[in-house]
């Protein structure tokens, strides 16, 4: 009986905490990050772009 009390204190603790995020790497981390980059470079073109013919 203890352990179990134990046990769900230590659930509930984790899910204050953050225990149900999802853990991501670095290697997902750093492509989200290049598709981001490149979107900003779309983003500068189509300004770029806009800007020398209306």
């Amino acid at each position: 009986m203890r352990q179990g009390l134990i046990d769900h204190a230590r659930r509930r603790r984790a899910d204050k905490r953050g225990g149900d995020r999802k853990r991501q790497t670095l290697l997902n981390v750093a492509g989200q990050a290049a598709k981001l980059a490149a979107l900003l470079d779309v983003e500068a073109a189509l300004a770029q772009l806009q800007a020398t013919s209306p």
